[in-house]
Formats: structure tokens, C-alpha cells, sequence
């Protein structure tokens, strides 16, 4: 398993954005595909496992849902080294939050409202402390304003580029 420095050595990558969790890095070019996150800031490189394990979660807590599935999917790693996470890097002009905050938003695709119902229907059903916190995650990255969810036209649904969790929602995932 390679680290952050092997992978700066053999993929040109330029900071891109510093977070709670870590720095977000651009693969380098015109036309840039990867985003990767190196766990290089409050959360701890011994935290990755549980960084992929909620981000796993939410992606199940979906698909168990085949409803909601047909209208949302978390994107999931393309590589996981020692100390970082890739993931395709998606552009986009318009995330739910434009569509909630925005001065003059757009209007929103149908398929918001119906994905929103489904999610207000299921969640906080949960007495276990674990799916709490990925309903809680959910919540945030559909429900709320996110500036990380998208609609995709092409699949027809929406795509959470990355959960909208915290260093400490994850070290509490660790803990449970």
C-alpha cells in the first residue's frame, strides 16, 4: 500500500482545499479526474478504516432502500493508501445547496422532492447508535444544503461526491 508521497511521486497533484479531516488534493491538468485526501489533519491516519467504514455505511443504508437507490449513490474510493483516499473528482456547476440557498436558485430536478420524501420516511428509525449517525449523515448530505451532492443527468440521480461527516463523526464510529 502505497503513502501520500509515493503517490505525489508518480501522479502530479496541486492543494486544493485544507479540511478537519485532511487535505484535499487535485490530480494537476486540464481535464482533472481524481481528487484525493490526505490524512494529514486532525484526523489520524489510524482513522481511515473508520473513514471508509461510515462512508461504506451510508452507501449500504442506501442500497438496502432500492427506492432511494434508484435516486441517490455515495461515490466510493478509487484507491486507499496508508494515508490518503482518491476519489473521482466530479465538476459540476449546481449541488443541492444551490438549489436550496442560492439567490435566484434553479429550479430543482423532480426527483429532489421525491428523494427527500423517501429519506424523511426512513430516517430516524434507528435505535442503533451506529445507524444513528449515518442517518445523521445522511441527513446532512441530502437534506440539508450540501455543497457536495449533485444531480447527475446522465444516471438520473444524485451523487454524494463525499458524505458531509466530521473528524468527529468518524473518530465516533471508531468508538462504537
Amino acid at each position: 500500500m502505497r503513502d501520500f508521497s509515493e503517490l505525489t511521486q508518480e501522479m502530479n497533484v496541486i492543494r486544493f482545499l485544507g479540511t478537519d479531516r485532511g487535505t484535499l488534493c487535485l490530480e494537476a491538468g486540464l481535464r482533472p479526474t481524481k481528487l484525493v485526501r490526505h490524512f494529514d489533519g486532525k484526523l489520524p491516519t489510524s482513522l481511515i478504516p473508520s473513514y471508509l467504514q461510515l462512508l461504506e455505511a451510508c452507501q449500504a443504508w442506501v442500497e438496502r432502500r432500492p427506492e432511494v437507490s434508484r435516486l441517490a449513490r455515495f461515490e466510493q474510493p478509487l484507491e486507499v493508501g496508508a494515508d490518503f483516499v482518491m476519489r473521482p473528482f466530479h465538476i459540476y456547476i449546481t449541488s443541492i445547496q444551490t438549489y436550496d440557498e442560492a439567490e435566484d436558485p434553479p429550479e430543482a430536478p423532480a426527483e429532489l422532492a421525491t428523494l427527500r420524501a423517501l429519506l424523511r420516511a426512513e430516517l430516524a428509525r434507528s435505535t442503533d447508535s451506529k445507524q444513528k449517525l449515518v442517518e445523521q449523515v445522511l441527513s446532512r448530505s441530502i437534506l440539508e444544503p450540501c455543497g457536495k451532492t449533485f444531480f447527475r443527468g446522465v444516471e438520473d440521480r444524485f451523487v454524494v461526491v463525499e458524505p458531509r461527516f466530521t473528524a468527529a463523526d468518524v473518530t465516533a464510529w471508531s468508538a462504537r
